[in-house]
């Protein structure tokens, strides 16, 4: 049971809220949890691919400098 920003844990909060949902309550933007969820799930997903990309051409450009005797 990891204690929330306010100290709480789940259980022992008063008013029964996440962080999240204190954070995005207080900041008017309940109503979009699900679109910043997948927003957030796709960038995560889109980071990792280019980083997996970088990775690949990285290791490209070794063997090619290894292959010509660098």
């Amino acid at each position: 049971m990891l204690p929330l920003i306010g100290g709480n844990t789940g259980q022992t909060s008063p008013y029964g809220f996440h962080d999240w949902e204190f954070l995005l309550t207080e900041t008017d933007l309940l109503h979009l949890d699900r679109a910043l969820g997948q927003a957030s799930h796709l960038l995560g997903a889109l980071l990792m691919l280019a980083a997996l990309a970088w990775g690949a051409m990285l290791l490209v450009r070794q063997w090619r400098l290894l292959a010509d005797g660098r």
